[in-house]
């Protein structure tokens, strides 16, 4: 022990760190957060932060889940979190719902709250512009904390919309993990206490039980206060103490008893099969105490884990590029499992009838690493990236998210992982990344991979021809394969370029137009691609992309469709250039990228991010997919063989034959708008490689006829260099194409109306579509977007809060104006089957309500506020800005348009949107399918 130590303090000596921090000091929080605690235990964290503009986000955290319920309260610390949103001191039953609403705050999108076994946590992100509405924020956490109204009522409407929650959850996957959570955390709390509950103890508990809940779990010394935003910390730190402080402790509390998760000593195999489950799944796992980082020195072995988990995934995903590899996807490392476990485990999707073989192979790269470890090259790789992931947070910490700082804080209180800040874990990673050795690496394979502590879990289809395996040819496996002609691992990398750099001809920005109502530019390059740039502060390590060309599937005939619908897929997992996608994987280590292309109904792209340090390759990489792509016959079989795995998947699960028989409808089966939900094995096997290489290279064979799109932090010298460079260069035509209209069908013209019976459970789904045509314009516009949200504030008041028949309805309201002008309308929920009439006249009830009057004018006065505060948020976004220019341009909208958007907002009336349902709504012309058990037929 002594002669680590002198390493480690020679180590950091050689470094030149004079105020030596030794690895066995503790991690010091970051200074920038306040942390306290208050004379009663309550903790506090707070922290002042620009991003989102003028948001504060209010959280509370409450060490305690369900594995704290009594035998008679099964499901009742899921029900408390409800019971938050159901009445407060001074905000009785919704109306803190309806008073975040009134401010710009959406139910479920910035107030939310979840129970998990040994944790509850509650939600508000709260518009900071009013000191009203922080002073709203501090009363709902109060209101969480200490004073839940608990109405006896509220509690017994609240029972149905918990009930449909847990009937949302019913399925194969619950029916199996029934099976096998006794059997894999056996003599657990943890396998006892689902947060869900028990649905008897939901619709019948004795109101009392869940008030003694509240009082003997939510109390001060198990709780957080966690504030991050637009805030003076001092000032909130007084209004803490002053408003908090006065929570009296409990007197004789109940002790908090941090339940274990024993180990097994015989090796546990638990199989379940299901006739719709979703696929073969397999957890190979050796359970270990949960890891918690103590002292600096646990985050150089913190690292350790992270760089063995980094080369582990990436040799699995290099197999995956075989088609013969026995699994869709799989992932190995250590990672945090539940509650108190940690597991080195294995995650495997196999392909069917392929469980057996999937963990032979797995065992076989355990064996491998174990034998003869990894190697330099892919620690080199694996380092880079890690410090790439650090660096970027590190830079951008000034541009951090707040709701990225709460979560951490939450961690830090809830589970004791440490917060010292970006800047200061880029400074561990820069010192101690390059003592980590493949010594380090290897030794973790020789402590994870043993027969303690082993679980192996295997979920199934039980169907006819559909293999599983026993428990005894697990075992068998497990213990009697022998790999002793084991070759190592040979990494077959070499650099190389994605194309051929030095003999391109660059060309020039021959043009520049400014585009003030933007702070945006528009750039013509010397062969004729046009280009729109918009410099941002909004994240300094952020360029999001898009190129954009009209065109897509509509040009091709019906015969060439299945070939044209998997073109992009091909190219894209072919690699590109010299590199096959494993390689290109290599290359792109340690870069943060991402460029994928897409042909849709319409139109093609490419769609991108990447940060200035990478830009130059990305601008390569963009260049390559014009130029240099990649053709290798052997990704066919690769792709479609997933295809055709994936595709048995959602036939096998209920809920998905379900919407892919709405889409259908909704679609009118129209052969340009599939989805992989209407693919069939047949459809599938008309695919075509050679065509579908074809079809992409006419698709993206004039980079003239794409619009080009960068929004982010550049600088536009470089971005003129590498513009001139790898973009001007690219070899145009002058054909220039539009899609065609004619391609596509019309929406049915008249109502249409389907009931399916399928699944086990007792469970409906109800799908309504509208879709009419309509005129297009800013105007109209709008409306439409706010008849969209004042639907979903009124049809969760009224199906889910009033008549308790729902958890969470389903609804989107859009308008496009390409390849025709019309709206569309989606509403779907589930629900028990014999509420579907009822649930399904409330919602068409509430459209001819609108029909007639419009919408209450309270729900249209927070569907402005929630609009425009949306709106401020978004404007902070490259992506945002990205797609809002590309879409507008593509459109042809004015782009003094783009700014007067809270004017927009503001100006419709009630008036108008009767108006317009009069002119373009038809009640009774709707599409509507309805899922029924398979018992009901």
């Amino acid at each position: 022990m002594k002669k680590v130590f002198i390493v480690i303090v020679c180590f950091l000596l050689s470094c030149g760190w004079s105020n030596a921090q030794d690895f066995s000091g503790p991690i010091n929080p970051d200074p920038n957060v306040k942390i306290g605690k208050l004379a009663n235990g309550m903790s506090y964290y707070l922290r002042a932060n620009k991003k989102p503009e003028k948001r504060i986000e209010f959280q509370l955290a409450v060490n305690a889940g369900s594995v704290q319920e009594n035998d008679d309260q099964q499901g009742l610390a899921h029900f408390t979190e409800h019971m938050g949103f159901n009445g407060i001191k001074g905000y009785p039953g919704n109306s803190m719902i309806s008073e975040l609403q009134k401010i710009g705050v959406s139910f479920g999108v910035h107030s939310n709250a979840y129970t998990s076994f040994d944790r509850t946590v509650y939600m508000v992100q709260i518009p900071s512009d009013n000191p009203k509405n922080i002073k709203l924020g501090l009363d709902i956490l109060y209101g969480w904390a200490t004073a839940m109204i608990m109405d006896n009522k509220e509690i017994d409407d609240e029972r149905g919309v918990i009930s449909e929650e847990w009937r949302m959850g019913q399925g194969a996957d619950d029916r199996m993990m029934q099976l096998w959570l006794p059997k894999v955390l056996a003599n657990s709390r943890f396998a006892e206490r689902l947060p869900i509950g028990k649905i008897d103890i939901i619709r019948n508990f004795n109101h009392q039980t869940i008030k003694d809940f509240y009082k003997d779990w939510y109390r001060p010394d198990l709780q957080a206060i966690i504030i991050v935003g637009d805030i003076n910390v001092a000032e909130m730190e007084k209004q803490i103490i002053a408003k908090f402080g006065k929570i009296k402790p409990l007197k004789n509390p109940r002790p908090l008893i941090k339940y274990a998760i024993e180990g097994n000593e015989k090796p546990v195999v638990a199989i379940c099969t299901d006739p719709e489950a979703m696929g073969n799944t397999v957890l190979i796992a050796r359970k270990f105490s949960h890891f918690v980082m103590k002292t600096v020195e646990d985050y150089r072995t913190n690292m350790i884990y992270e760089l063995y988990n980094i080369m582990y995934d990436s040799r699995l995903s290099e197999y995956q590029q075989d088609p013969k590899t026995p699994f869709l996807g799989a992932g190995v490392g250590y990672f945090s499992f539940i509650g108190p476990l940690d597991v080195y485990g294995a995650q495997i999707a196999a392909k069917e009838n392929k469980i057996l073989e999937s963990i032979a192979f797995i065992m076989k790269e355990d064996a491998r690493v174990l034998r003869y470890g990894f190697l330099d090259s892919e620690l080199k790789r694996a380092k880079e990236e890690l410090l790439n992931n650090y660096e970027e947070k590190a830079k951008e910490v000034d541009k951090t998210e707040s709701i990225q700082f709460v979560r951490s804080y939450v961690e830090h209180f809830l589970a004791g992982d440490p917060i010292p800040g970006a800047k200061r874990e880029f400074t561990y990673a820069k010192k101690y990344l390059e003592t980590i050795t493949l010594k380090d690496i290897n030794a973790m394979a020789k402590e994870w991979i043993t027969q303690q502590n082993l679980v192996a879990l295997i979920t199934a289809p039980e169907k006819e021809g559909v293999k599983v395996p026993s428990e005894d040819e697990v075992l068998k496996l497990i213990f009697q394969t022998d790999f002793s002609n084991l070759e190592p691992y040979i990494d077959n990398y070499k650099e190389q370029e994605v194309i051929d750099i030095e003999n391109l001809v660059s060309g020039k920005v021959v043009d520049k137009k400014d585009i003030p109502e933007i702070d945006a530019q528009e750039w013509t390059l010397s062969n004729g691609i046009k280009v729109f740039l918009k410099k941002t502060d909004y994240k300094k390590e952020e360029i999001t992309f898009a190129a954009i060309s009209n065109g897509g599937l509509s040009l091709y005939e019906e015969k060439d469709l299945p070939s044209a619908f998997f073109a992009s897929n091909f190219i894209d997992r072919a690699g590109i250039g010299e590199l096959n996608y494993s390689a290109l994987e290599k290359k792109l280590k340690g870069k943060k990228m991402s460029l994928s292309p897409s042909i849709t109904p319409i139109n093609e792209s490419l769609i991108g991010v990447t940060t200035p340090k990478d830009v130059e390759f990305f601008f390569q990489y963009v260049n390559a997919f014009f130029t240099n792509v990649r053709h290798d016959e052997n990704v066919y079989d690769l792709v479609i063989n997933e295809t055709k795995e994936q595709m048995k998947m959602i036939l096998a699960n209920p809920t998905y034959r379900f919407f892919a028989a709405f889409f259908k409808e909704v679609s009118h089966d129209d052969p340009y708008q599939k989805n992989q939900l209407t693919f069939t094995d047949e459809y599938v096997d008309q695919a075509n490689y050679e065509r579908a290489f074809e079809i992409y290279k006419e698709r993206f064979a004039n980079p003239a006829d794409f619009t080009f799109f960068f929004v982010g932090s550049f600088d536009e010298q470089m971005m003129e260099n590498l513009l001139s460079k790898y973009v001007a260069s690219l070899p145009v035509t002058d054909q220039k194409e539009v899609y065609n209209k004619a391609a596509f069908k019309d929406y049915p013209a008249t109502q249409a109306v389907k009931d399916l019976y399928l699944g086990m459970d007792e469970k409906s789904w109800v799908g309504i579509s509208y879709e009419a045509p309509y005129a297009w314009n800013a105007k109209n516009n709008m409306i439409i977007t706010e008849i969209g949200e004042a639907l979903e504030i009124e049809a969760l008041e009224t199906i889910r809060e009033k008549m308790g028949g729902v958890y969470s309805p389903m609804l989107n309201m859009s308008f496009e104006k390409d390849p025709f002008e019309k709206y569309n309308l989606f509403i779907m929920f589930s629900c028990a089957p014999d509420n579907v009439t009822k649930l399904t006249d409330a919602v068409l009830d509430i459209l001819k309500s609108f029909a007639e009057k419009g919408p209450k004018a309270e729900t249209l006065s927070k569907v402005k506020e929630q609009l425009i505060k949306g709106h401020e948020t978004s404007l902070e976004s490259n992506t945002w800005w990205r797609n809002a220019i590309n879409t507008n341009y593509f459109n042809g909208v004015e782009w003094s348009q783009m700014n007067n958007f809270n004017e927009r907002v503001t100006s419709v009336t009630n008036e108008d949107i009767v108006n317009f349902m009069k002119t373009y709504f038809v009640l009774n012309q709707y599409i509507k399918v309805t899922m029924y058990p398979e018992n009901k037929k």
